[in-house]
């Protein structure tokens, strides 16, 4: 199969089609934006000419027409990342994310497997709880483990220095790194759920409050979804903001004006629930082409 701007263009116009099926509205929300994103892990690239930021997804602005036109939406965009450059990370890449109204995560994620299907992904799905891959491969619950524990697996499997690390949620991120590189997430197409509540983004918190209604999607050690059921209450989705600065300063890493906009727009959501999800393109088209570089795919 010629996995080259042609493949790039047929596969984009498989996920269009798909969604348009679904009912799902398309649309275009802006690239250059007003709020950089809060969350620590992810940089935006500023445009200082202008006091303006490159999006780092289109999370926001597609949260927003969701709520004030009551329909669910996707989009297939370019967002920017700065840092992010290397073997299957790129600065500049197509992201396809959409929300459904009214849908929680197990059904969203029953959906993504529908689709991966429908675009040539074959193999059997697993569905396995964070906390059931973290103790299978660590001996350990996840909420029960010490900082001291996870440090000892960090240094064991990585070639990071676990004392650099300033906070639990920075040292989970690190075990994650070192959970994908096991033959559970090497060897096959899993989707993996209810994250420890340190890592839970946005996502609504489940009963027993140590975890999140977050998943991600991982094909042969490579992960392609993130997706989370969304936080409805504009008060707690401001906890989270303020959280994300508090560990920003923990980290030496500026702080950032919160986004008033959504928050004054979510106080406005009239549904029970609503979920959505991220999928970056080129990394889906390198796990077709089962490259390990995008280097390997002729689409630049």
């Amino acid at each position: 199969m010629d996995f080259s701007v042609s493949r790039l263009t047929e596969l984009i116009f498989i996920l269009r089609t798909w969604f348009l099926e679904l009912g799902v509205t398309e649309v275009t929300t802006p690239i250059l934006i007003g709020y950089p994103t809060a969350e620590p892990t992810i940089s935006n690239l500023k445009i200082n000419s202008i006091e303006k930021y490159l999006r780092t997804s289109s999370e926001f602005e597609l949260k927003k027409i969701l709520i004030e036109k009551d329909i669910d939406v996707f989009e297939i965009g370019h967002v920017f990342r700065a840092g992010e450059e290397g073997a299957m990370h790129l600065t500049e890449f197509r992201m396809l994310e959409w929300y459904r109204r009214n849908k929680s995560y197990k059904e969203l994620m029953r959906e993504i497997e529908l689709l991966l299907k429908k675009i040539g992904i074959g193999d059997e799905i697993l569905y396995e709880s964070y906390q059931k891959v973290f103790s299978d491969n660590f001996d350990v619950c996840p909420h029960q483990a010490s900082d001291h524990e996870l440090k000892k697996i960090i240094s064991k499997c990585l070639s990071i220095e676990p004392n650099s690390l300033v906070d639990r949620a920075e040292l989970l991120d690190c075990v994650n790194i070192a959970l994908m590189n096991t033959k559970t997430f090497k060897e096959n197409v899993i989707f993996v759920y209810d994250f420890p509540a340190e890592l839970r983004g946005y996502s609504e918190l489940c009963s027993d409050l140590r975890y999140a209604k977050r998943f991600e999607l991982y094909v042969k050690g490579v992960e392609l979804v993130n997706g989370y059921q969304e936080i409805l209450d504009a008060e707690e989705q401001k906890r989270c903001f303020i959280e994300e600065n508090k560990i920003r300063l923990a980290r030496g890493i500026p702080a950032v004006k919160l986004d008033q906009e959504f928050l004054k727009v979510l106080k406005n959501i009239d549904v029970e629930q609503y979920s959505g999800a991220a999928l970056g393109v080129e990394r889906l088209l390198a796990v077709l082409a089962k490259a390990n570089n995008f280097s390997d795919l002729e689409i630049y």
